[in-house]
């Protein structure tokens, strides 16, 4: 085999190799962008913390609570609000699970209670914006709830123990005064002791 002939297989073979790896680092690229693209971008809650966010506002149709941090600490209205229950807020916020998108039309936006009537609005407020997001109605597992974003149609299946902390009433949320009774000490019996009078012994 002359070298003419060698070069020849040897640039065929190079041009099947790259024909037959071409889909495959397709797949690989596209592979990477996926992994590196941010997911349910709509349900993102990974910027929020107790650092960044100013106030959280959560109403329906019928009563409306206020979180707002204010001279260094939380308030829930006008009262301090009971900080542990705050950053377990913002715990389950940010471990929140976003699940399988349910649903892509308005149509189907009072079925999941994800409709701006129904809803339970929760309003975060970080740097001046508000950040919206509308929580619907409970699922049948346990901590699973539907959700979606104001403004997105888009309704997610999600999983967190958040839902349950957005139906308290304000006076749950307010740091919890300290128990009185704790410090009280048992009462001192004034009564006057009972004295068993002595008998007189008698001469005889």
């Amino acid at each position: 085999m002359n070298n003419q002939m060698l070069k020849i297989l040897t640039g065929v073979f190079i041009v099947m190799a790259v024909i037959v790896a071409l889909p495959f680092v397709g797949r690989m690229i596209n592979g990477n962008k996926d992994a590196s693209a941010p997911k349910n971008i709509s349900l993102n809650f990974s910027d929020f913390s107790e650092s960044s966010v100013g106030k959280i506002v959560i109403k329906n149709a019928s009563a409306e609570k206020t979180l707002s941090f204010q001279d260094g600490k939380w308030l829930i209205g006008n009262d301090e609000a009971d900080a542990q229950k705050v950053a377990d807020f913002f715990t389950e916020l940010k471990g929140l699970k976003v699940g399988e998108m349910v649903s892509q039309t308005e149509t189907n936006q009072a079925k999941f209670g994800v409709d701006s009537a129904s809803a339970i609005q929760l309003i975060i407020t970080k740097n001046g914006q508000d950040n919206i997001f509308l929580v619907g109605k409970a699922s049948s597992v346990p901590n699973q709830f539907y959700m979606r974003k104001d403004g997105i149609k888009n309704t997610y299946l999600v999983e967190s123990a958040l839902r349950d902390k957005l139906t308290w009433d304000a006076t749950k949320w307010q740091k919890s005064a300290p128990d009185a009774s704790a410090d009280k000490t048992a009462p001192t019996n004034n009564a006057p002791t009972k004295t068993t009078p002595t008998s007189k012994s008698s001469s005889i």
